[in-house]
């Protein structure tokens, strides 16, 4: 950005005061000075040009200086506004910062105030680009690695959510309950454009069929018994934003109609308005339901589904992989050991031994379930089979074949030592890059080599 020039944008009515402001900044090199008389004018060059700041008189033709402060908040909102106002105007300037102004000048304008503001204005964007610029590189790791997990399932979801996310596609993710959907909606959302928006998730099973339309698109007073005053749905709500709504398949065929003009970008009213609303909204969807064969019966619109499943994604079981059951259950010990402030470092064999056998009939969330007991009722610092919720007696009673397996588990261990070491050794020690390298987390990493410790010699 050092070498870069700042476009900056400024607008008044007064094409003598105009003249002047290009002579007071003509020397400044780092900018590049766009010029209109009047907030139309303005609007053409903001939607021509990448304007880094704005400076506008606040009495302008027809738009005024606030008009045109609330369109570039809403439409540019990382675009600093500075206001310009007469020398007396106090309140004028406080009502302009109120309404989101970075800054004012009072007229009439002396060189050195304006430029100390610019310079001002523009260390704010370039603090506000930079951050950004970090974000987007560290949105990668941050986010997904919310997504527990290296099997190949996992990995080929990560790098569709790294493609789909930039784009304002909507998307649909479908699978069993308990597969981690909502957690998937929300990387796409926070590895979006729309990042620093609002994320609302709208539980459309839990919401009755005659109240689903209020909900989503809002009411005005009196429109039904009971509606004491005005209240906006989530579609506006989440305007700009991302608006979730997790098991679609509920959603009444009359109310998909409307779901559907919305997506494809024309407005809506409020239930007993008059007025129409556009929402500038992603729309991501999830559903533990096959809506294909929903659409065969009639019972869900074909245009709808279409329109949704641009990007889809489908989640798998745990049992589907296994893989990362050890990983996510350190994950979650973690997380409760500091939730109920215990100490507990991992799993017996056993233990992990029965969790690689059952068949997970509630995925993640049933895991997750099974880890909060455990951790409450272990006292050791290890998970055993006594402390397992009582339902999984019946896993527990397979295990009877353990010591006929034990030769083929010392087997696969070894192998896993072996290839730690391999690891550990390639990046000389380097905990981070080897976990890249066996393809796992490094909080996974860091719990093998304490298993192994033994074994593994210098970490």
């Amino acid at each position: 950005m050092a070498n870069s020039k700042f476009n900056v944008l400024i607008v008044d009515d007064e094409k003598t005061v105009i003249d002047n402001l290009k002579i007071l900044l003509s020397d400044l090199t780092n900018c590049k000075l766009y010029f209109a008389l009047n907030a139309e004018d303005s609007k053409k060059i903001l939607d021509s040009v990448d304007i880094d700041l704005l400076i506008s008189d606040i009495n302008l033709p027809e738009t005024s200086g606030f008009e045109l402060l609330n369109f570039v908040k809403e439409k540019f909102p990382k675009i600093p506004v500075v206001i310009i106002t007469a020398y007396s105007s106090w309140q004028t300037a406080r009502d302009a910062l109120k309404n989101g102004a970075f800054d004012y000048i009072a007229k009439p304008i002396k060189s050195t105030d304006l430029k100390l503001i610019i310079e001002k204005a523009i260390n704010h964007r370039i603090s506000l680009l930079e951050s950004k610029k970090l974000k987007e590189k560290n949105a990668d790791t941050n986010f997904l690695d919310s997504i527990i997990g290296s099997a190949p399932k996992i990995i080929e979801i990560k790098e569709l959510i790294k493609k789909i996310a930039p784009t304002d596609s909507t998307a649909l993710i479908t699978g069993e309950s308990g597969t981690g959907k909502e957690l998937v909606a929300h990387a796409i959302h926070n590895l979006s454009n729309r990042s620093a928006e609002k994320f609302i998730t709208v539980n459309c099973g839990a919401i009755p069929h005659t109240l689903l339309e209020s909900e989503l698109f809002g009411f005005m007073k009196g429109a039904f018994t009971g509606a004491v005053s005005s209240k906006p749905g989530y579609f506006e709500l989440a305007n700009n934003g991302t608006l979730f709504l997790d098991e679609i398949a509920e959603l009444p065929l009359d109310l998909q109609v409307k779901i559907l003009r919305v997506v494809e970008g024309y407005p809506f009213m409020r239930l007993g308005g008059e007025q129409e609303i556009s929402a500038n909204v992603r729309l991501i969807a999830a559903t533990n339901k096959n809506l294909e064969e929903l659409v065969s019966q009639n019972l869900f619109r074909l245009d709808l589904f279409y329109r949704l499943a641009i990007f889809q994604i489908k989640m798998p079981t745990l049992a589907e992989r296994r893989e990362d059951i050890e990983e996510l259950s350190i994950f979650f010990i973690n997380e409760f050991n500091k939730k109920h402030n215990k100490k507990i470092k991992g799993l017996s064999n056993e233990v992990l031994q029965l969790f690689q056998r059952h068949e997970w009939r509630g995925n993640i969330r049933e895991l997750r379930n099974v880890i909060e007991h455990s951790v409450l009722i272990e006292n050791s610092e290890i998970i055993t089979l006594k402390s397992l919720p009582n339902y999984l007696n019946a896993v527990k009673l397979k295990l009877s074949n353990v010591n006929q397996t034990a030769k083929t588990n010392d087997q696969f261990e070894n192998a896993e030592i072996q290839l730690i070491q391999d690891a550990l050794q390639k990046t000389n020690y380097n905990k981070n890059q080897a976990a890249k390298l066996l393809g796992i987390s490094r909080q996974a990493l860091q719990y093998k080599i304490n298993k192994y410790k033994n074994y593994l010699g210098n970490e």
